[in-house]
Formats: C-alpha cells, structure tokens, sequence
C-alpha cells in the first residue's frame, strides 16, 4: 500500500512539474502582453494628451494588472520627487529591476528590450518619442509571437515528458 502511495507520489509530483513549465510560459506571454498595453497607453497620452511623465506613470497605475501596476506608481512616484534622477535612472531602477525581481517569467532579452525606453525624456520632441516607443513595440511584437508560439507547440511536450518521466521513475524504483 504504501508502495503504490509512493509510485502515485511520484507521477503526480513529475506532471506538475510540467503543468508548471507551462504556466510559466503563459505567464511570459501575458506579462509581454501587458507591457505591450503600457507602452500602448503611454503612447496614446504623449501623443494626444501631452502628459508629463510623472502624471503619465502615477495615472497608470490603475489601467494596469500587478506588478506591472505597482510599478508604474513606483516610477511616478519617484519622478515627482524630483530628487535630480533622471527618467532614464528611475525606469532602470523601479521598473526594470522590479521586473526582474518580480515577474521571474520574463527572460534578461525581454528585459533588456525595455530597457532603453527610459531614454524618451531625452529626446526633445514628441515625435522623437513616439518614434522611440514605435521602435520598442517593434521589437516586442515578435518577442510576443515567439512565446505565444512556444506554449502553442511545447505545453502537450511538457504535460506529457512530465507524466513520462513520472512513470519511468516508478517503473526504476519498483
């Protein structure tokens, strides 16, 4: 009895390691998702509203889903301190290292890619920076599609190598 409690132990722990790989998956296309939104958001104020930065990111906060909401007030937040960083210096250091810190599914290149959206204060028009912002949505775009068609073709592989594995373990322990 205790046997058969283990073997079944053994195969049910082994597919939710699968079922795991694949939420974690999932979880990059919608934090990369959401992303997209923001800087779809951020896009639509600068252009048709000419919002600050600050006020940008502190309205934010509520159109957004967690982290991603909870980093954008952090960004605002520090941007109305006005303590001499620069927007380039707060995005690096509130949004994209909470990134890191916080949406573990997200891979260093996705970060990285966001990275140099905290040089748009820098540029010295509007069109500069929706130019920037369009260069960013750019390269998300396929970073999308990419991870949309990962979990597409590798969840099956992943539920079914988890309960294999599972199986093959017991049938090497019996």
């Amino acid at each position: 009895m205790l046997k058969i409690f283990g073997a079944l132990l053994i195969c049910v722990s082994s597919t939710l390691i699968g079922v795991e790989l694949v939420r974690e998956m999932r979880q990059r296309v919608q934090a990369l998702k959401e992303i997209k939104k923001m800087l779809l958001l951020i896009r639509g104020e600068i252009q048709f509203a000419a919002t600050g930065l600050t006020d940008l990111f502190l309205e934010m906060g509520g159109k957004m889903e967690h982290p991603l909401d909870e980093l954008a007030c952090q960004v605002g937040r520090k941007l109305s301190e006005q303590d001499g960083t620069s927007f380039a210096q707060v995005w690096e250091a509130e949004f994209c290292d909470g990134l890191r810190k916080q949406v573990t599914a997200l891979t260093k290149e996705d970060i990285q890619c966001l990275e140099g959206i905290g040089e748009l204060s820098g540029t010295p028009d509007r069109a500069m920076q929706l130019g920037t912002i369009d260069l960013y949505l750019e390269r998300l775009e396929p970073r999308i599609q990419e991870a949309a068609d990962a979990v597409i073709s590798k969840a099956k592989m992943y539920h079914c190598v988890g309960a294999m594995c599972g199986v093959l373990l017991v049938l090497l322990l019996i």
